[in-house]
């Protein structure tokens, strides 16, 4: 017999950052998450694309970071263009001030190549589509475990 599947119920929430994550898009990704967490599943609000002309991240990151301080997420889920919020979330971390952001776990899908170092101590995944548009990747591609060329 296949093991039970685990309990979610007390895993605590999943922020997901909207920009990149195809929740208008392709509803589908939404829907998994909810079937695999049910209710723990919070989307962030609309927020601006990173990569729009005269995009501040300094004001862009602070929707975000009141998301976080309201729910509590036990992980951070984002794709493609999210990627730029996460790299922030990442980067007030490590400047110090923010250590709440360091017990959260984070998922990144499709990397953004100008990615080059991860935050230590932090759990993390990342993760390449196949239908990755945006920063495709060639199928195998191997980045020597270093994740996303990463060192």
């Amino acid at each position: 017999p296949a093991p039970a599947p685990p309990d979610r119920s007390s895993a605590g929430k999943v922020l997901v950052i909207s920009p990149g994550f195809g929740i208008m898009a392709t509803p589908a990704q939404l829907r998994t998450l909810e079937r695999a967490y049910g209710s723990a599943v919070v989307c962030s609000n609309q927020h601006a694309s990173p990569e729009e002309a005269g995009f501040d991240m300094a004001a862009g990151i602070l929707p975000i970071l009141q998301e976080i301080t309201h729910h509590k997420p036990k992980a951070i889920l984002c794709a493609s263009k999210g990627g730029h919020y996460m790299r922030e979330l990442w980067r007030l971390m490590e400047a110090g001030g923010h250590d709440h952001l360091k017990g959260i776990a984070y998922l990144m899908i499709n990397a953004h190549p100008d990615l080059t170092r991860l935050p230590q101590n932090v759990k993390i995944i990342l993760v390449q589509g196949v239908k990755e548009e945006k920063w495709p990747r060639e199928r195998g591609y191997s980045d020597n475990g270093r994740g996303a060329g990463c060192s």
